[in-house]
């Protein structure tokens, strides 16, 4: 079940990449991500990478109140969109 979950979700991702290929915007679950919440998260993994400790960059970007009200399938949907928009990020500021 996992699994086929974590498939369709890569597929999902790898569709909308191929859709949206100039475009800058940060999407998760189907959202447009605010210019000012993308800029809170460029800072935060600005720190993240800044930093001499080990930190769990995800923790921080995520809503854990958002999170604590999703099935579990959203809410792999949700963290695979997060990790995407983290790699994403991180890669811009080198």
């Amino acid at each position: 079940m996992k699994t086929e979950v974590i498939k369709a979700a890569k597929n999902r991702m790898q569709r909308m990449a191929l859709v949206r290929g100039g475009d800058d915007s940060l999407f998760v679950s189907g959202q447009k991500l605010p210019l000012a919440e993308v800029a809170k998260m460029r800072e935060q993994i600005a720190g993240t990478l800044s930093s001499e400790e080990m930190i769990y960059p995800l923790g921080m970007l995520v809503d854990k109140k958002k999170l604590s009200h999703m099935d579990e399938e959203a809410k792999m949907r949700y963290l695979l969109d997060m990790c995407a928009i983290y790699v994403k990020l991180k890669n811009s500021m080198k």
